[in-house]
C-alpha cells in the first residue's frame, strides 16, 4: 500500500507508474497493483500540478536485501532507525573498503543500491556528499553518491541513485571502497553509513 499525507489545497492525487499516469484518487493511498517504481501527484484546486513526489520502488519478487552490519566494524550510534541489527560506518579512516559476498541465483540486468545515512549537512547547500567505488571483483562498476539528508539528520535513511549492471548467476565479491576519484569538494568530511545492499532483477 502506497500512503502519503494530505496536501493542503489538494482536491485530487495522481499516481506515476514507471513515468506514466495510471490512477488518480482522492484518497491519500493507493493499493500498488504491479511492481515498479512510483511517485504521487497533488492536484491543487486550481487545476496546477505540484512537483513529483520522492520515487518509491515496489518489488514483489526479483530483490535480495543484503544486511551490511555484520561485515566491518560496526557502530549503534549516532545512527538511529536504522533496520537490522546495525549498520556499518564510511569515514576517511575506518571501512574505507568493504567485501560484500552475495550469490547471484539467476543471470541479468541488475538494478544496484545501498540504503544509507548522511547527517553532515544539510540537503540544499555544503559540499559534504559521501562517494566511493562500487567494484565486482576487478571489475569497476561505478561511484555510488550518498547525499547530505540534513544537519544532525541521524533518523533518516534513503537509497543511493542504483546503478545498472549486467551479472552472471554465481558467487560474487562486490567491493565499496574510497579510491581518489572519490574525494568530495568538502576533503575533509566524506563519511556516510550504510545499512544494506538492495538488488533488484530488472531483465
Amino acid at each position: 500500500m502506497l500512503n502519503w499525507e494530505a496536501c493542503e489545497g489538494a482536491r485530487a492525487y495522481r499516481i506515476i507508474c514507471n513515468g506514466k499516469p495510471c490512477h488518480e484518487t482522492a484518497e491519500t493511498f493507493y493499493q500498488m497493483e504491479k511492481e515498479g517504481e512510483y511517485q504521487v501527484i497533488a492536484i491543487g484546486s486550481n487545476g496546477y500540478d505540484s512537483f513529483a513526489s520522492e520515487p518509491v520502488n515496489y518489488v514483489c519478487k526479483n530483490l535480495m536485501m543484503v544486511p551490511l552490519e555484520g561485515l566491518a566494524k560496526t557502530e549503534k550510534a549516532p545512527y538511529t532507525q536504522y533496520e537490522g541489527a546495525g549498520y556499518l560506518p564510511l569515514t576517511l579512516e575506518e571501512n574505507t573498503e568493504v567485501r560484500i559476498p552475495v550469490r547471484i541465483s539467476e543471470a541479468g540486468v541488475y538494478a544496484i543500491d545501498f540504503l544509507y545515512a548522511n547527517a553532515n549537512g544539510p540537503i540544499e547547500t555544503e559540499n559534504k556528499c559521501a562517494i566511493r567505488t562500487l567494484w565486482d571483483g576487478s571489475e569497476r562498476l561505478g561511484v555510488v553518491v550518498m547525499p547530505q539528508c540534513g544537519t544532525d539528520a541521524y533518523d533518516i535513511w534513503k537509497y543511493t541513485p542504483s546503478r545498472m549492471v549486467d551479472l552472471t548467476a554465481g558467487e560474487h565479491v562486490f567491493r565499496l571502497s574510497f579510491e581518489l576519484e572519490n574525494v568530495n569538494m568538502n576533503i575533509k568530511t566524506n563519511s556516510a553509513a550504510i545499512s544494506k545492499m538492495r538488488l533488484i532483477r530488472i531483465k
